[in-house]
């Protein structure tokens, strides 16, 4: 029973400050939010921010059933605007297996300075693209 909760704990902390809740950044207020827009088989995502040119892993996030993403479904990267402060560009480093096992990582996305939010979308054939930021 202890184990059971020990791996409930971990996937709480796991999606803490994140959802797949269908709502964008823009949405929101805040954050990032990526959209994927096709059925990529994907069932760990990893946020990456640039913060004055260095690599900074953020938080993962992967559906509370092990299953995989799907189209349309969108993940919200719920930061402050203190720590989306200073972010210039970002990229995703994903993975088919629960653990994380084969990271892929997207090109870097560069992001005018001082935004608020940013909404993505992501497939696996065109990669991840900005689709609006204030």
């Amino acid at each position: 029973m202890k184990k059971w909760g020990m791996l409930l704990l971990a996937g709480l902390l796991l999606l803490a400050g994140c959802g797949a809740n269908g709502q964008t950044a823009e949405e929101h207020g805040s954050g990032l939010s990526v959209e994927f827009t096709s059925d990529p088989d994907i069932r760990n995502v990893q946020l990456i921010q640039y913060k004055e040119g260095e690599r900074v892993p953020c938080m993962s996030v992967m559906n509370a059933d092990g299953s995989p993403f799907k189209k349309g479904e969108i993940i919200l990267f719920d930061m402050t605007p203190a720590e989306w402060s200073g972010t210039t560009a970002f990229a995703i480093a994903y993975s088919k297996d629960k653990s994380g096992k084969d990271v892929r990582t997207t090109k870097m996305e560069k992001i005018p300075e001082n935004v608020t939010w940013v909404n993505a979308k992501f497939s696996e054939r065109d990669g991840l693209t900005v689709e609006a930021a204030e």
